[in-house]
């Protein structure tokens, strides 16, 4: 009898080990891991934390400070998905770094825009000003096009893959300083002007210094669209579905729309 009560609670012991793998009796869940830059996309991100736990799956996301290594982080693994770029960087990082890498959905578009650094008016532009900009091959065009609307430059007709090397002729002898993206705000204070994507003036918390956006119309925003990104023939995985699934929650919905407008302005229905 001793022995059969001992088997028992051998199976029961057994059962219950089996039953702690499975998280809707445990109410452990999958883990999740998303990563963005800090403003807007990591903030939007963490709005996904009910959703994706009412799916099944326990949210981590991670911030960067860089246009890198997010896309490495997901490339290597350590991410399900990132949040921080548009479409033409996208396609231009796998192609100068070999990563497959795919948009999943578009979210939102950030117009890029001139601040001020040391001078408060565009008309108070001189020769000799800097003028810092992105050195990136996607937000170098989208910047030195603004410059040409203000009547600072002219470009030749390379103005969507334009460098300094498109500029026709400088009708005020500004200088034109190339640094990475994420620097363009810190560096306002050494120059006249900067211009600066919109994550990275919310992340400054420099907004109100801002003087003129670039012109949006249609084919811009499809062009600079932010969209969310997974690996190559991983759109359709349980954890990409539950992504999508989570950004229709009407909360998430309102806060992606309302938070950071105008300079953040969403597509999402």
């Amino acid at each position: 009898m001793k022995k059969i009560l001992s088997i028992l609670v051998v199976l029961l012991v057994l059962v219950g080990c089996g039953a702690s793998k499975d998280k809707g009796d445990t109410g452990q869940l999958e883990k999740i891991v998303l990563g963005g830059t800090s403003l807007p996309h990591a903030d939007f991100l963490r709005q996904l934390k009910a959703p994706l736990e009412a799916l099944g799956y326990e949210l981590e996301v991670i911030e960067f400070d860089d246009y890198v290594a997010p896309n490495k982080s997901l490339e290597n693994g350590e991410l399900d998905a990132n949040y921080f770029q548009h479409i033409p960087y996208l396609t231009n990082f796998n192609d100068e770094h070999g990563t497959d890498l795919v948009p999943l959905i578009k979210v939102h578009y950030e117009p890029i825009a001139i601040y001020s650094g040391s001078k408060e008016s565009l008309d108070a532009v001189e020769a000799d000003d800097v003028v810092v900009v992105p050195d990136d091959a996607t937000n170098l065009p989208r910047a030195l096009k603004l410059l040409e609307e203000l009547g600072w430059i002219t470009l030749n007709d390379n103005r969507d893959t334009a460098t300094l090397n498109d500029i026709v002729t400088y009708h005020v002898a500004i200088e034109i300083r190339l640094v990475s993206a994420e620097n363009t705000p810190k560096l306002l204070e050494s120059a006249a002007y900067g211009v600066v994507n919109a994550n990275w003036a919310l992340t400054g918390n420099i907004t109100d210094r801002g003087l003129q956006a670039e012109t949006i119309d249609d084919a811009t925003i499809a062009n600079i669209v932010n969209v969310i990104a997974v690996r190559n023939g991983e759109e359709s995985s349980d954890k990409s579905l539950a992504i999508l699934e989570a950004l229709k929650d009407e909360a998430v919905l309102k806060y992606i729309k309302e938070t950071y407008a105008p300079a953040v302005i969403s597509v999402l229905d």
